[in-house]
């Protein structure tokens, strides 16, 4: 991050306070340079408030380095504008990371599904409340669709979420849950 030539060993730990010297050396550079240091940010990205942010950076930078930096202070803006250079190079930088690009058109290459248990394997942790006898009883009475659609609905699915559990389509499995709700109304069962 900082020019070999002009550092000394080892740099001032992020954390720990500047001494009144480096603090007092950093306040001369930055009066010395400040404005050279924005404007060669400024060059570098044709932002002013990135410019402004890469030469804070290009600061924080130099106050962690500061103790180590060999070379008087009109000489020093060299250091400054490698940090700065640097600085903006980090800021467009791409991030690492382990995304890769997916073929999407692939099915089979395109992704991998995660090591889950289907929907079908997984148990209940809590077992469903029971239904009173004349609900549980008019819902025998109902065609499977309906009743299966109904009874995730009660449960408090949405549509598509019904639609999935019942393999239709979400207008289906809501016209399916209607049809048995309008059947029990007819039977006298209230909700």
């Amino acid at each position: 991050m900082v020019p070999r030539a002009m550092l000394s060993d080892a740099p001032q730990a992020p954390d720990s306070p500047l001494s009144a010297e480096a603090s007092a050396r950093l306040d001369r550079l930055y009066r010395l340079h400040a404005d050279r240091v924005l404007r060669l940010a400024y060059r570098r990205t044709g932002d002013r408030h990135l410019a402004q942010d890469i030469a804070g950076e290009t600061w924080v930078q130099a106050s962690t380095w500061i103790t180590t930096l060999q070379a008087d202070d009109e000489a020093a803006f060299g250091w400054l504008a490698t940090i700065a250079k640097r600085a903006v190079a980090a800021y467009y930088r791409r991030p690492s990371n382990n995304e890769k690009p997916t073929d999407w058109d692939d099915p089979v290459a395109g992704f991998r599904l995660p090591r889950t248990a289907a929907a079908d394997d997984v148990l209940l942790t809590d077992p469903l409340p029971e239904l009173p006898a004349a609900w549980q009883a008019a819902l025998d009475r109902l065609p499977p669709d309906q009743r299966e659609a109904l009874m995730w609905r009660i449960e408090g699915l949405s549509w598509r979420a019904v639609a999935s559990h019942v393999h239709r389509d979400h207008t289906t499995a809501a016209r399916a849950a209607r049809r048995g709700a309008r059947v029990l109304a007819g039977s006298g069962v209230t909700w």
